[in-house]
């Protein structure tokens, strides 16, 4: 049977482009004609990789019809006429796959039903004239989509990530490497301390030091000889804002093995004359 001419594939990719025309659509409103940029990253997102290719296309032409803040008129018809006219779809069954996978966020604010697509802003560059406009769509948090405002998948993915950077800051701990350092530096509580002091410094100027690091570390201070020379020595990094560490200045000749006294000599003066023993004397 031959193929329908609206059952090829290179015709209704044409379709599906002439519908984006390119990525100049018009508002829902009948409004401006807006420019849109889509990323590669776009055609390797896995999670949008797993939606219909149908849904796909839709969410690129939500781009173009979405104000500066990313809000759209939620009415699937005029949607539909706009961005798919020659695609025979459903668009409200098509938003509702891109909403529940977290792309898009449909609400109802002041009696007004709203599409806002979620991370517009951050993907997205408004210039011109519409960089000076406003939505005149209300946002989220005005509005009640069944859940709390933020609770989509790609508003907790990004909470997430903010609790988790949040939560490492809390965490710090400066007695995290305790374990590493040496049994004769840990019978001083002035060292600990001050090696607790040492690791917080490194954090706070954020050269955090690692495990590995910290052992090295820990080693060289056990070869300064003293407990005295290792707090000083740390003490001097802090006030310095170093990342190292080094031997105190005021010790660091004192480092090196010194040369043994030679033996003091003894002679027998009993049988010297007085001339003598007072020649002796002279030197």
């Amino acid at each position: 049977m031959p193929r329908q001419p609206s059952d090829d594939p290179c015709i209704r990719c044409r379709r599906m482009a002439a519908s984006l025309q390119i990525g100049l659509v018009r508002s829902v409103e009948g409004g401006e004609v807006r420019i849109r940029t889509i990323k590669p990253e776009f055609f390797k997102h896995d999670k949008l990789g797993e939606l219909p290719a149908i849904a796909r296309l839709l969410f690129i032409s939500l781009w173009c019809l979405a104000d500066r803040r990313g809000r759209i008129e939620d009415r699937p018809k005029r949607i539909k006429v706009e961005c798919l006219p020659y695609e025979d779809c459903d668009i409200d069954s098509l938003l509702q796959v891109l909403h529940n996978a977290g792309f898009i966020c449909r609400y109802e604010a002041e009696s007004v039903r709203v599409i806002e697509i979620e991370a517009f802003e951050k993907h997205q560059r408004i210039t011109g004239k519409e960089a000076d406009t406003e939505s005149e769509l209300p946002g989220k948090q005005q509005g009640n989509n069944g859940e709390a405002p933020g609770t989509g998948p790609v508003a907790q993915e990004r909470k997430g990530k903010e609790r988790k950077g949040i939560e490492e800051r809390k965490v710090f701990d400066p007695s995290a490497f305790d374990a590493s350092i040496p049994p004769i530096l840990a019978e001083s509580a002035t060292f600990v301390e001050t090696w607790h002091n040492w690791v917080s410094s490194r954090h706070e100027r954020k050269k955090p030091i690692s495990e590995r690091a910290a052992g090295q570390q820990l080693k060289s201070l056990e070869g300064f000889g003293s407990h005295a020379n290792a707090i000083e020595s740390l003490r001097q990094s802090i006030a310095n804002d170093w990342q190292g560490l080094f031997p105190p200045r005021e010790t660091q000749i004192g480092c090196y093995p010194r040369l043994a006294q030679s033996p003091s000599m003894t002679f027998d003066a009993s049988g010297m004359t007085p001339e003598l023993l007072e020649a002796a004397k002279k030197f």
